[in-house]
C-alpha cells in the first residue's frame, strides 16, 4: 500500500472517530464555559428571592360591632316609619300627645313615602290641630291606635278653636289607614246649642 493510500485510510478514521463523539465533546465545553459579569448586563445570576408568606391573622374574635346608643332616635328614617312614641306622645289617654304628633308629622312630611305611625294598645289625646303640607308623596298616617280630643268643652284649651279638631290641609297623595280608631268625644258637644258650634270639622 502506498503512501497515499496510507494517508486517506487515516483521515477516514479521523472523520469517523470525530463524528462519533461530539456531544461529549460539547459537553465539556459548555461545562467549563464561565460567563463574564459585565456592567449593566441584563443577565442576573441569582434567581430572585421569594415573595414572603402571608401569615394569617391570630386573633381569635372578629371587631366587635357597636350597638345603636339610641335606638328610638326620630332621626333614624332608614325605613320610612314614624312612630309617634319616638317623638314622646306616652298615650295615656290623659298626657297632652299633641306636640309629639306635630314633631312627627313635620319629620315625616319630609320624607317620600313616610309612614307616621300611631301604635295599637294606646290612647292619644290631641288638641286642635292643623296638619299642612305640601309633603312629600306618598304620605300615610296609620292609626292603629286611639285618637281623641280632650273631653268636652271645658277641658278644651281655650287658645284652641272650638269650630275644627284635626285638620288636613294642602295635601296630595296622602292616605289615612290603620284598624285603630277616631274617638270624638262628641256627646257633651252635642248637648251644646248647634248655632254657635255649627260646624266642627274632623
Amino acid at each position: 500500500m502506498d503512501l497515499a493510500h496510507v494517508c486517506f485510510f487515516i483521515w477516514i478514521l479521523a472523520i469517523l472517530i470525530f463524528y462519533q463523539h461530539p456531544v461529549n465533546v460539547n459537553a465539556r465545553y459548555h461545562y467549563h464555559k464561565k460567563q463574564q459579569k459585565t456592567k449593566g448586563s441584563p443577565f442576573i445570576d441569582e434567581a430572585p428571592a421569594p415573595a414572603p408568606a402571608l401569615v394569617p391573622s391570630t386573633s381569635a374574635d372578629p371587631p366587635s360591632i357597636p350597638s345603636d346608643p339610641y335606638p328610638t332616635d326620630p332621626g333614624d328614617t332608614s325605613d320610612c316609619i314614624f312612630d309617634v312614641t319616638a317623638y314622646g306622645a306616652v298615650g295615656d289617654g290623659s298626657s297632652d300627645d299633641t306636640a309629639a304628633f306635630r314633631e312627627a308629622w313635620k319629620a315625616a312630611c319630609s320624607v317620600e313615602s313616610a309612614t307616621i305611625l300611631v301604635p295599637s294598645d294606646n290612647i292619644f289625646t290631641i288638641t286642635s290641630t292643623i296638619f299642612s303640607g305640601p309633603c312629600k308623596p306618598g304620605l300615610v298616617l296609620q292609626v292603629n291606635g286611639v285618637l281623641m280630643p280632650p273631653k268636652g268643652p271645658d277641658c278644651w284649651p281655650k287658645a284652641d278653636s272650638r269650630k275644627q279638631w284635626l285638620v288636613f290641609y294642602r295635601l296630595d297623595d296622602m292616605k289615612l289607614t290603620g284598624n285603630g280608631t277616631i274617638e270624638g268625644n262628641g256627646h257633651q258637644w252635642w248637648e251644646l246649642p248647634c248655632k254657635p258650634h255649627r260646624v266642627i270639622k274632623i
